[in-house]
């Protein structure tokens, strides 16, 4: 067919009409990169210039800084275990990397000890995956181990204690290969909150006083003097620069033994025994009012420049398990489902919960001692706030946050990472638990002398 000169034309006009559409339409489709550019932007952060306009990189000890409580996520190597690390978007606050227990290790005999470790204490409150984290990272950073009775950390025990007794306190003196790091770490077992000595038929595990009150008061008044009093081991640091703290796995073991005792003395046949599916709310409130009480406690002994933390539990490899079973019941049932990630996930936001109320309190009870000496500035969400009046100064304004390392193991096989049903393997415990545990540490200034309450009894009496 030919095309008259007129068709022709209109033709050309529609081509060129299609090309310049098309040219139009490609000009607004942006290509890979600009696409990234224009839709992952660094986020904003009043605090921070964007990491293009940053003169130097952000500090790894900066103490305003706390990555675990921004986008993070883990990258765990089973294999090469020291190339595990946590990886954190925001570029004014990013966790360290390599870790900093790794930068311990790499350490030479030559090489000065780290000024971030210098002369510091960590103080473990918890369980058996406290008293595995102290030991796993004590082995691997050749520090010198002990075990202390209940009362002392003064005084060591024998292996064959040791052996029978899983509760007692341990200590970890970290000098490094320079022999001047003088970094020290404690940890002190409880058995959750109990206060009806039910764990009596765990001889492996149970010991004096087995009470939580009679338990925390020895803790207060007996083994903590001893490590920061006059007389104490560690009498020139004025207490613990990071505390940890965790008592959910035995809250949780201690909810399903009043369950069980429950349905036996209400006659439950065994084979009619039902776990329950979550944790019964009037258990949670006891939960969050005892952790509240505690945790202000805690701040009130270990001073106002202690950084505290409550260690998230991790869910377990299977829920299920004899152990914590009350044989003294009469029942022969081999399973109970305590530590599903249900009740892991209840008793997790329960504490979260307890720890912003316990801030709360603790803020307004410094905002009421401070008086006339200086207000505090309004902190626009940062963690460290400036003081005024007479020589300005940074403190931590009281809060007790979550350290989610529950939430950054989740996504990882269990597999990987457990040496049993409970507790991680040492090379995930040294890397993951005591990463976390030490890039606090870093970002924790060093406690001065002088700073604490150690062993008054004056008003002290636990309400629990």
């Amino acid at each position: 067919m030919i095309l008259s000169l007129s068709q022709t034309r209109r033709f050309t006009i529609l081509v060129l009409l299609a090309l310049f559409t098309c040219i139009l339409f490609l000009s607004f489709v942006p290509t890979s990169h600009s696409y990234y550019s224009y839709y992952i932007q660094q986020p904003y952060s009043p605090s921070a210039a964007p990491a293009t306009y940053h003169s130097s990189p952000p500090s790894a000890t900066d103490p305003s800084c706390d990555p675990f409580q921004l986008e993070t996520h883990l990258y765990y190597d089973k294999t090469a275990h020291r190339d595990t690390h946590f990886t954190t978007y925001d570029p004014a606050c990013k966790a360290s990397h390599p870790l900093w227990v790794t930068q311990l290790w790499e350490l030479g005999p030559n090489d000065p000890p780290l000024e971030a470790f210098k002369d510091k204490t960590v103080l473990l409150i918890g369980d058996s995956v406290d008293r595995y984290l102290l030991y796993d990272v004590c082995m691997f950073l050749n520090g010198t181990y002990a075990v202390h009775p209940n009362d002392s950390y003064i005084k060591t025990v024998n292996e064959t204690v040791v052996r029978a007794h899983h509760a007692l306190p341990r200590s970890c003196f970290i000098d490094g290969p320079s022999g001047a790091q003088g970094l020290v770490l404690m940890s002190y077992f409880f058995y959750g909150f109990d206060e009806e000595d039910m764990w009596r038929d765990k001889m492996s595990t149970w010991s004096e006083p087995p009470r939580f009150k009679e338990r925390w008061e020895m803790f207060e008044y007996e083994a903590y003097p001893s490590i920061f009093g006059e007389e104490g081991i560690l009498a020139g640091r004025g207490g613990p620069d990071l505390v940890t703290v965790n008592m959910g796995f035995w809250e949780l073991a201690r909810f399903d033994r009043l369950d069980e005792q429950r349905q036996f003395r209400e006659g439950v046949e065994e084979r009619e025994l039902v776990d329950p599916v979550t944790v019964a709310e009037g258990f949670v409130e006891e939960f969050i009012g005892k952790t509240v009480e505690v945790l202000g406690r805690l701040r009130r002994l270990a001073g106002d420049k202690a950084r505290i933390r409550w260690r998230q539990m991790h869910t377990p490899t299977i829920s299920t398990g004899p152990y914590f079973i009350d044989h003294n019941t009469g029942t022969k049932k081999k399973s109970r489902g305590r530590f599903t990630p249900v009740k892991i996930k209840v008793l997790n936001e329960a504490a979260e919960w307890a720890c912003r109320a316990a801030s709360e309190e603790e803020v307004e009870r410094r905002r009421r001692e401070r008086g006339g000496r200086g207000q505090w500035e309004s902190g626009k969400g940062s963690w460290w706030r400036r003081v005024g009046g007479g020589e300005e100064e940074e403190e931590e304004d009281g809060r007790i946050a979550v350290w989610p390392v529950g939430e950054l193991m989740a996504p990882w096989p269990t597999g990987q990472w457990l040496r049993d049903d409970i507790h991680p393997t040492d090379s995930a415990g040294v890397m993951v638990w005591g990463g976390g545990v030490f890039e606090y540490l870093a970002r924790t200034p060093q406690s001065k002398p002088g700073t604490r309450r150690v062993g008054d009894r004056k008003g002290a009496g636990l309400a629990l």
